[in-house]
């Protein structure tokens, strides 16, 4: 009887993820996901609770070029959401580089507004992703780009010189290269 009860509870939960990943807003694709989880607590579904999180933090700074001490307060609320959600998943699961991947996006994110250290915590979790998909050129590239953002141009360079290695023909990584070593 348990037995059944949880297939049905993981079977319903497919409904508000879906219904999370088409939502027209943020408040509501947020409701769908936090019934979800509530249902089945997975990485997937964690990842997508922290990636939401991340659209709610662009669109509460978008056009604002100063924020109140009560929208920060907000603001933090919202990235500490955001990062608890993506460590949650690379703790339920340790062996996907998304999750790593994820919490890496939620960091560079964090250090693209201001929060110190960030970026050096977004490289750690994309090293960590790298080293589950080591022949990923993309999150090399990442690890570039934020150790480049942590103003550590030599690790930075090496590292978009990895994703060239890995693929040859790696435009985004030439245009790193071209733009930030001109």
């Amino acid at each position: 009887m348990v037995a059944v009860f949880k297939f049905t509870e993981r079977f319903s939960s497919v409904s508000y993820f879906r219904q999370a990943l088409s939502a027209k807003d943020v408040p509501t694709a947020e409701t769908n996901i936090f019934k979800a989880l509530s249902l089945n607590w997975n990485d997937l579904y964690l990842r997508t609770h922290a990636q939401i999180e991340m659209i709610k933090l662009n669109s509460e700074v978008a056009g604002k070029p100063e924020l109140t001490d009560e929208e920060l307060k907000i603001l933090q609320g919202v990235l500490d959401q955001a990062i608890n959600s993506a460590e949650a998943a690379t703790i339920y699961n340790h062996t996907n580089q998304m999750n790593f991947r994820i919490l890496g996006n939620v960091y560079d994110l964090a250090g693209y507004l201001g929060v110190p250290g960030a970026y050096v915590k977004a490289t750690e979790s994309y090293r960590a992703a790298s080293s589950l998909s080591p022949g990923n050129p993309g999150i090399k590239l990442l690890i570039a780009r934020a150790t480049w953002a942590a103003n550590e141009k030599a690790n930075a360079k090496e590292y978009a010189k990895e994703a060239l290695s890995v693929k040859p023909n790696y435009i985004e990584a030439m245009l790193f290269l071209a733009q930030a070593f001109k």
